[in-house]
């Protein structure tokens, strides 16, 4: 019976192969169930880690709004100022009437440089401020309208926001400056001083074109060109009380003028107001940069190129957008510190406040690609921040040195002490912002050169000791901070003359403004404050104040 019913299956050819067949189409819908569990389990993982990322996010935002902060472009948002009333108009008359000189004379800049070129270029100067009467006339004008508003207003991508008045504002300071000491070289004291005002008010003006530590910057260089102008012309500023009769070409200032201009250094409650609400604004940027990034609005490499391997990939912000949104929530918090740190009392209370410098950049790997961003995009703030402090040293510094003035001419000498100012020219001596101890500022009358002095970022008193450096300009990161009440400052004059003659030699002469070596470091601390963020924006990098 068996060898009649044959090998088994023999009867079903077909069978041998339907039984394989069966069994790789069950593994291949297995594995085709497992992948779509995978992707939809990736899917999954994916929607709840952008939520929790916008949840993180928004939380961060919503607490800071809570506690009265601007966050959100709304937040900054100013009412609007009638046209009549508005300096900005006159402003901006002023800065499209500037002119340059002629070929190959020397500009405002050169005049600030080297002082020496106002008595030796003494036509081309009177022939530049000719060519620039309308624009200072303006300027004037300006100081006396109630409002200012440039009409612009935060919106996104802040990145790409141009920032084209910075530059002319720093040219039309410029111009006010080598005015007021023109002016009082020619014996005119009230305008010369009326100048200084026109600049202060024109730097207060300037810091609200936009909320942002470059316009802070740009208005801690017009207030130095103002304090340059003061350390020139106080040691001799002529006024109606003086002593000596003044002769007829002498229009003397008043005293209520320099009282007011006094004033007016010593406000700092509009200042600090300002630096706090451009730190927010700086902030702002920072949000709406990596939220643009995170979001797919535009790809990094727009906004940053691809120089640094900064990743710029189309597809990387919906596979990294909650880890660069989860960023941004650290990076707002970090920046929150700052402000903090920025706004304290004194340096030493600011220092003790930034945060500790962050973690290089990792190299490669998972980390550097959700991190890089804000890396590039947090700015390194302790150098910004010391230059704020300069900033109200060097206020302060003017103001007493004007109260010294008027103490000098009433009693025929300088005061042996700050304190003999104290109540009839200063409310109180004025601290310096860069001592850990509330100090006041240090005074050397019988130094020579005579001085007043900040300790500078060390915090060390050196007795009104300064540094130079190699070339012959001050050196404001070592030893003391000095502010000279004869009103000769040293620096080396400029290699560059109209007619080709070379200067070289360092040279102590008329007290030259600190505005030269400000523009330096403040181009430096917009650098190291916008990390390469001024390289790679296409609105900002057009208007850096020029050097």
């Amino acid at each position: 019976m068996l060898a009649h019913m044959g090998p088994v299956g023999a009867s079903d050819p077909s069978s041998v192969a339907t039984i394989p067949r069966s069994s790789a189409a069950r593994r291949l819908r297995r594995l085709g169930l497992c992948v779509l569990a995978y992707v939809i389990a990736l899917g999954g993982l994916r929607w709840w880690w952008g939520c929790e990322a916008d949840r993180r996010l928004t939380a961060k935002i919503d607490e800071y709004r809570r506690a009265g902060q601007p966050v959100l472009p709304e937040d900054f948002q100013v009412a609007p100022v009638p046209d009549e009333e508005n300096a900005v108009l006159l402003y901006g008359q002023a800065i499209s009437k500037l002119a340059s000189p002629a070929r190959g004379q020397p500009d405002f800049s050169d005049f600030l440089g080297d002082p020496t070129l106002i008595e030796e270029k003494r036509d081309a100067l009177v022939a530049l401020l000719e060519q620039n009467v309308e624009p200072l006339r303006l300027l004037r004008e300006a100081r006396g309208k109630p409002g200012v508003d440039w009409k612009t207003r935060p919106a996104s991508p802040l990145v790409f926001v141009p920032l084209p008045q910075l530059s002319g504002a720093r040219g039309l300071a410029k111009a006010a400056s080598v005015a007021a000491w023109h002016e009082y070289t020619r014996g005119n004291n009230s305008d010369s001083l009326e100048r200084v005002r026109d600049t202060l008010a024109l730097g207060a003006a300037t810091e609200r074109v936009h909320p942002c530590l470059i316009t802070h910057l740009v208005r801690i260089a017009i207030d130095a060109l103002a304090g340059s102008v003061v350390e020139r012309i106080a040691p001799a500023l002529r006024t109606s009380d003086a002593a000596t009769p003044t002769q007829p070409a002498v229009a003397p200032a008043q005293p209520a003028q320099v009282r007011a201009l006094i004033a007016e250094l010593l406000d700092e409650e509009s200042l600090r107001a300002d630096w706090r609400l451009a730190l927010y604004g700086e902030r702002l940027f920072i949000l709406d940069t990596m939220e643009c990034l995170a979001n797919g609005r535009f790809t990094p490499a727009a906004v940053f190129g691809t120089a640094g391997g900064v990743p710029g990939a189309p597809w990387m912000a919906p596979v990294f957008g909650p880890a660069w949104k989860l960023d941004t929530a650290r990076a707002l918090e970090r920046f929150t510190a700052y402000v903090e740190a920025a706004t304290a009392e004194d340096w030493p209370s600011a220092r003790r406040l930034l945060p500790v410098p962050a973690e290089p950049i990792a190299s490669s790997g998972l980390w550097a690609l959700v991190t890089t961003l804000s890396s590039i995009v947090m700015p390194s703030m302790e150098r910004a921040v010391q230059l704020h402090f300069r900033a109200l040293a060097l206020r302060r510094m003017a103001a007493t040195a004007l109260a010294i003035r008027l103490y000098e001419v009433d009693h025929g000498r300088r005061p042996a002490t700050l304190a003999e100012l104290v109540p009839d020219y200063l409310a109180a001596v004025p601290r310096d912002p860069y001592a850990a101890d509330g100090r006041a500022l240090g005074y050397r009358p019988d130094a020579s050169p005579p001085v007043l002095y900040s300790v500078g970022p060390d915090g060390v008193d050196n007795a009104g000791q300064y540094a130079l450096r190699a070339g012959g300009e001050m050196n404001y990161d070592e030893m003391d901070q000095p502010f000279f009440l004869d009103g000769r400052r040293p620096r080396p004059r400029l290699r560059w003359l109209a007619d080709g003659t070379p200067r070289s030699a360092p040279a102590e002469s008329a007290p030259s403004t600190q505005a030269v070596d400000d523009d330096k470091h403040i181009k430096e601390a917009q650098g190291d404050a916008q990390g390469h963020e001024g390289e790679h924006q296409p609105g900002r990098e057009e208007y850096q104040p020029a050097p």
